[in-house]
């Protein structure tokens, strides 16, 4: 049933098949098909679907893909993709994604930026990234404040 004609029997064919053999979906020629697939992947076989033509679905991607790997979706097309990189980015990716040329994956940055980032990013061009950098040097100055992430 996997090829069947039908996207609705692919859908439900990706909902209930076993995990292993979901590779087979990825390749699928309906969107939500392959959502459902990146939803319920294994690990090691996600990075298949890091180039998927649809939003929808590496946004799926960005959302269970290993922090490390993220990377690999750092100059994704989509600014929304490379928002949600930024909001599970390790601090090493995050420095790199602080120069995006869109205003809100450097917001998103800002928001979890160690002292340092957030002290470069208090000179952003867009008002709404420095107000972001501004909050996070506060936050991470109050006392008994770590460095940690919004998460």
């Amino acid at each position: 049933l996997i090829r069947d004609p039908h996207r609705e029997v692919r859908i439900r064919v990706a909902m209930r098949i076993d995990a292993a053999a979901l590779a087979a979906l990825c390749d699928d020629e309906d969107y939500y098909v392959r959502m459902l697939a990146a939803r319920r992947l294994p690990q090691a076989l996600l990075p298949r679907l890091i180039d998927d033509p649809d939003r929808e679905v590496r946004m799926e991607v960005v959302a269970r893909l290993e922090p490390a790997q993220l990377m690999r979706m750092a100059d994704d097309p989509e600014v929304s993709v490379r928002r949600a990189v930024a909001g599970r980015a390790p601090p090493a990716l995050l420095a790199r994604m602080a120069a995006d040329p869109a205003w809100e994956v450097r917001w998103e940055v800002a928001q979890r930026a160690p002292a340092e980032l957030a002290a470069t990013l208090l000179g952003d061009a867009e008002a709404e990234v420095r107000a972001a950098a501004a909050e996070r040097l506060q936050a991470l100055r109050a006392p008994g404040q770590q460095e940690q992430s919004h998460g």
